[in-house]
């Protein structure tokens, strides 16, 4: 029990990491607009759009990996596996 807990909180951690990443790129894409050389108007509004659902769902994600890794973390302190001082 105690290392499928280690590998989930493993795995959350990296895909924290990735959606961390996924949505500081989404920040940027959103700063800097497309990507194009010379973008209209409605590109540059498109390309917002995209990027904020993007930050949407990666903030959801990486939102759900530090649930399940809290969990996963204070369920193998319940079972008297690590102590925390309060």
């Amino acid at each position: 029990m105690i290392r499928k807990a280690k590998i989930i909180r493993f795995i959350c951690s990296i895909l924290i990491v990735i959606f961390l990443l996924g949505f500081v790129f989404a920040v940027f894409w959103y700063q800097r607009g497309s990507f194009e050389m010379i973008p209209t108007e409605e590109q540059q509004e498109k390309t917002q759009i995209a990027a904020i659902l993007f930050m949407i769902v990666n903030g959801v994600l990486c939102s759900i990996c530090i649930a399940v890794r809290r969990a996963c973390l204070l369920k193998s302190s319940d079972s008297g596996q690590m102590k925390f001082k309060d």
